[in-house]
């Protein structure tokens, strides 16, 4: 999938960790990265599209949030957020990385 071969960009192959959903909106989670101290999570959207702050970013956010962690969310570059997502990035429980794709 296009979601796969982006992380595969990213370097985020290593074999994913389940962590429980804490919103109760899943039985648990995936994480494209989780260590002590970051969760990462990439997602890949094409041109046009929105990522919106989904129950699966709320997750990640709220688990790093109670466990001390950043949460970085990976998205390709010029990607436009939800204003939902952009306030979670603009205050702070959210740090954004842009990619530049190769083209």
């Amino acid at each position: 999938s296009t979601g796969a071969k982006f992380e595969e960009f990213l370097g985020l192959t290593e074999p994913r960790k389940q962590v429980v959903s804490l919103t109760g909106t899943a039985t648990r989670r995936f994480p494209d990265t989780i260590t002590g101290s970051v969760i990462i999570e990439a997602k890949f959207v094409s041109a046009g599209r929105t990522p919106g702050f989904s129950n699966q970013l709320r997750d990640f956010a709220l688990l790093a949030e109670r466990t001390v962690r950043s949460f970085i969310l990976k998205v390709p570059e010029g990607a436009k957020l939800t204003k939902e997502l952009k306030k979670a990035v603009d205050s702070g429980r959210i740090t954004l990385e842009e990619a530049a794709l190769p083209n």
